[in-house]
Parts: C-alpha cells; sequence; structure tokens
C-alpha cells in the first residue's frame, strides 16, 4: 500500500469524546487576533461567538493574559491588573449576549445529508496525493480488486439508508475512483432511485458526482442533463501546476480535458458547477488570489480551495519554513476574499461562506467533519463507511447494504466511531477555534494528528481562516454602507450542494 490511509493509532481507542470539555466553550476564554495589513485588533470571545474591536494597548494586554493562562504562568502586577480592567469591561459585555448553540443529538437518526456512493474504484489519473491509490491495484481502488459497482449496489444503498434515515436522503453524489468512468452505473443509479422513490411515495434526492473533469463524453453531458447532477470538477491550478498534481497518461493534459469539459457543461447550459482545489507544495509562490479568480474565470459558481493531506515521507510535504510561506499565502487570499465582499465582484470560497455560516449563525459544530453524521458512503460491494476516505477500512465501517436492517447495530457502530475514533483530539480541548473549525477525520489520521502534541498545518490554516474571516467581518462592520454591501452578497452566495 501506498498511500491509502494507514492508521497505526486507529485501535488505541480513547473516551474523549464522552466527557469532552473544550476550552472555546469557556466562558472566560478570550483571544486576540491581529491584522498588521489593516491595522486592527480583535478581541474573540469563543463561548458567545462575538468579536469586539479594541486598541493596541487593550489587545497587547488580553494578549498577554491568554497567553500566560495557556502556558500556565503569571504575570507582574501592573500587567495583570491593566489586562484585568480590559477583561472587566468584555466580561460585561459578553453576559449580555446568549452563549452559541450546540445540536442535541450526537448522530443524526432522522434525515440523511449526503449518502456518497462509490459507482468505481478505479481512475484514470495518478495523483500523488490520492488517499484511494494502491500501487499494486492501481489509482483509485482503495486497494481493491473490484473495478466497478455491482449494479444492486446504488438502490440497495438508497433503501437500506431511508430504513436508517426516514425522513429522507438530501442528495447522492457519486464517487470513485473517477465516477465518469463508468456513466452506465451513474444513469442505472439515478433511474432506479428515482423509480423506487416513486413508487413509494418517498423524497427524490438530488445528485451529484465528483470527478476530474476528463470524461465529458456526450454519453455523459446527457446523463448529467437528465438527471440534474450537480458537478464538482477537482483542478489543481493551471496547466503547469494542475498536471503535476493530476498527472495523466504521456502526452495528455488533465488540465485542457477539464476545461473542455467545463465549456461543455457551460455551453448546454447543465447548471452551476463547483471546482475544487487541493493546494499543495507545487503551490508555494502563486498567487491563489488569481488562481482563485481563475477558477471563477471557467464559470465555477462556487470554489473550494483546501490544503493538501499528506504525510511526512510524501514528496509533498512541507518544511516549517515552506509551511510558513503557504499560510501567507493563504492569508493574502483570505483577506481579498473578505474584502470583495462589499464589492459588485465578489469571490465565493466555500470555506470562507463555510466559517461566516458558523459565526452568523452562532451554532458550535458538534463533530469536525460531516463524516459519520451528515454523510454516509458505500463502496463497489456495499459496504458502508463513515466517510468515501475511509473506504475499505474495517475499523470505520458500519455495515452492509446488503441483507436485512441491523438498526440498532448501525447505531450501535456510529456510537463507537464518534465516541472513539472521530472523536475530538486532544489538542482541540485547548483550542479558542474549536467549533468553528472544520478538519478532517481522514486527514487527521493520514497525518498522525491524534498523535501529536503540537498543533498541525491543517490546524494553524483553519485558525488563520477564521481569524482572517473574523478580521474581515470586524472591518465590514466598521462602514454602513461596506456592512450593507456585504449581506446583499453574502446572502446572494451560490448554494453549496457538495457538503
Amino acid at each position: 500500500m501506498s498511500n491509502v490511509i494507514q492508521v497505526s493509532a486507529v485501535r488505541r481507542v480513547t473516551s474523549e469524546g464522552a466527557t469532552y470539555q473544550p476550552l472555546s466553550a469557556q466562558a472566560e476564554t478570550f483571544h486576540v487576533m491581529r491584522s498588521s495589513k489593516y491595522g486592527e485588533a480583535v478581541v474573540y470571545h469563543p463561548a458567545t461567538m462575538t468579536f469586539y474591536e479594541v486598541s493596541d494597548a487593550a489587545a497587547a494586554a488580553v494578549q498577554s493574559w491568554e497567553q500566560a493562562r495557556l502556558t500556565r504562568s503569571t504575570l507582574d502586577p501592573a500587567a495583570d491588573a491593566l489586562a484585568q480592567r480590559v477583561l472587566a469591561v468584555l466580561n460585561a459585555m459578553v453576559t449580555r449576549k446568549p452563549p452559541v448553540t450546540e445540536d442535541e443529538e450526537e448522530i443524526n437518526t432522522r434525515r440523511l445529508r449526503r449518502l456518497a456512493i462509490n459507482v468505481t474504484q478505479v481512475c484514470n489519473l495518478h495523483c500523488p496525493m490520492c488517499y484511494a491509490t494502491d500501487d499494486h491495484q492501481g489509482s483509485g481502488t482503495y486497494g481493491s480488486d473490484v473495478r466497478y459497482v455491482v449494479p444492486s449496489v446504488p438502490e440497495q444503498s438508497f433503501r437500506r439508508m431511508i430504513e436508517y434515515y426516514p425522513d429522507g436522503i438530501d442528495m447522492i453524489q457519486f464517487h470513485g475512483g473517477e465516477p465518469l468512468l463508468h456513466p452506465v452505473g451513474i444513469e442505472r443509479a439515478c433511474a432506479s432511485i428515482l423509480a423506487y422513490c416513486k413508487a413509494n411515495d418517498v423524497e427524490p434526492p438530488a445528485f451529484a458526482v465528483i470527478t476530474n473533469g476528463t470524461c465529458f463524453t456526450d454519453q455523459v453531458l446527457d446523463i448529467i442533463a437528465r438527471y440534474g447532477i450537480r458537478v464538482t470538477v477537482s483542478l489543481d491550478g493551471m496547466r503547469e501546476v494542475n498536471d503535476i498534481n493530476r498527472p495523466w497518461a504521456a502526452g495528455r493534459s488533465a488540465y485542457d480535458a477539464a476545461v473542455e469539459g467545463l465549456a461543455k457543461i457551460r455551453a448546454r447550459d447543465l447548471g452551476p458547477f463547483t471546482i475544487e482545489c487541493t493546494v499543495s507544495k507545487p503551490h508555494l509562490g502563486l498567487n491563489l488570489v488569481q488562481l482563485a479568480e481563475h477558477f471563477q474565470s471557467l464559470g465555477a459558481t462556487n470554489i473550494h480551495m483546501a490544503p493538501a493531506t499528506v504525510t511526512p515521507e510524501h514528496p509533498h510535504w512541507m518544511t516549517p519554513d515552506e509551511q510558513d510561506q503557504l499560510l501567507d499565502q493563504w492569508r493574502d487570499l483570505f483577506d481579498t476574499v473578505m474584502d470583495r465582499f462589499a464589492t459588485p465582484t465578489p469571490l465565493y470560497l466555500r470555506t470562507v461562506l463555510g466559517r461566516i455560516s458558523t459565526l452568523s449563525g452562532k451554532h458550535r459544530e458538534k463533530h469536525l467533519c460531516p463524516a459519520g453524521t451528515n454523510t454516509i458512503a458505500v463502496d463497489v460491494t456495499g459496504n458502508i463507511s463513515a466517510c468515501f476516505m475511509f473506504t475499505g477500512m474495517r475499523e470505520f465501517q458500519l455495515g452492509r447494504v446488503q441483507g436485512r436492517a441491523q438498526h440498532d447495530q448501525y447505531r450501535q457502530r456510529q456510537d463507537r466511531l464518534m465516541h472513539t475514533l472521530l472523536s475530538h483530539p486532544t489538542l482541540c480541548a485547548s483550542c479558542w477555534a474549536d467549533g468553528v473549525c472544520g478538519d478532517c477525520s481522514a486527514g487527521q489520521y493520514i497525518t498522525n494528528m491524534r498523535e501529536q502534541e503540537t498543533y498541525p498545518v491543517s490546524c494553524r490554516y483553519d485558525r488563520l481562516l477564521i481569524e482572517r474571516v473574523i478580521l474581515g467581518l470586524a472591518r465590514l462592520q466598521r462602514d454602513p454602507d461596506l456592512w450593507a454591501r456585504f449581506k446583499r452578497n453574502y446572502n446572494g452566495a451560490p448554494e453549496d450542494d457538495v457538503e
């Protein structure tokens, strides 16, 4: 096995999830955010998800207090007195704010947001970062020798999930491998699921597909049109970078094929589409703002750009200096996206929209990611997993779609996963951003985050994202006109049918 997720610590079960008391939920927690670019300082109160612009002196006082608290050290009397005066004012303000809400249920039991079905477990590209690749079996296989979905599995998957989620399923998302290598499997799945819904008076789901964009044949486009399938294309940059990250056969450019396919989607008016970009070492030194604008120029209404998840042994692993450089590139992108919200040409980034939604809704996310709660996955033979990234890993399996429904066993396995393997790692308990961040549980296992005692680059990225969003919101709120424009553009942002 090469890039398939290696879970060395998966069997070391903890009970952190059952008694999890994060720092971010404690009323006495405050966190200082600064921007030298804009000359601003903000104090954020995680327990109410509120923030307050303060002077440099006040920010420095709270920052010293925050650092002393985290390191269990003491301030000198003068610094402590100043910090306490500032904190007294802040506490008087936050006590008038309602605490944030949180899901009452640990696990969704009535309605499922996304059911991911693998229609293939083979791919035509050879992406070095692919979590589904195995050197012995080939690209996109998850280590399995079964290449295409068993014809009965998609409908069986839907039927089984309707038994487990009686209020319905929002979306079926077709995965791979490269799912468009098997268009007949997608067409058969859509037709059989819709027929079942009609015959049983069940609300039909929406359909979506995530693809590398190289297989948009006329047959595929006809299927997309017939079933209204929402498309997400994985594209990691312009030609040079994309074809490093997503190599094809000699003499063939995955970038050129994907751009040609997107043009066909636009020409046939097949609805809005998303471009998903994995940012990694080949992106060092690139202007991420220009890259996002390029994706926008290709017609993407929603753009998802996220850092790659690789092990230290991977060639795309970055040194600490390289990580810092890329975080600076991310900072420029997040600042630009926030500033563009108040212009006629907003740049919609899924991660930014998601953090704004969480902060504005003042709703603490109970789980790090949708795995096992809002997302369930089924592989080509009918094995049910907590997420498509866990395909083939027995520790994360919840059962099979064939045979009789086993409600109690399914829920027991879900509960065990959510309180052990998918629970928050130790680091989260001492983080001010917990409840707003959105890490990837599979990524934690890829990078052995659960074994670490210092925040990895994925945490630094998400904390940076949240800080730049909050600082941007503070800037926009200063000016009523800018705030009004922001609200118009935010409320008009495209709906994300993927997450």
